[in-house]
């Protein structure tokens, strides 16, 4: 049995959480368990805090928050290739990043 990887997506339910929630269930693998955490929920946005969250979406990664939400931002990069036994190619609408 393997371990699995914890990625959380905290989120207002908003369309871009949505959106962020979609993506990140892309490019994570069957080994990794994705959980989208509402920011309405008061145990979930007092995690938050203690996580240093300033916005959302936000990706966490086995607890500790992605270092592109550290710096304000989520992108495609909040799960880095090799975090996933699945690695990631192509971006939708986007260049193959190769």
């Amino acid at each position: 049995m393997s371990i699995k990887q914890k990625i959380e997506i905290f989120s207002s339910s908003c369309p871009v959480c949505d959106e962020a929630a979609d993506l990140v269930r892309r490019l994570a693998c069957d080994e990794c368990e994705v959980s989208v955490l509402d920011m309405r929920d008061a145990q979930v946005a007092k995690r938050a805090k203690a996580l240093a969250i300033q916005s959302v979406p936000a990706v966490v990664l086995d607890g500790k928050l992605a270092t592109c939400c550290a710096r304000g931002g989520m992108n495609r990069r909040c799960v880095p290739p090799g975090y996933c036994v699945r690695r990631v190619h192509r971006w939708p609408g986007k260049p193959s990043a190769g």
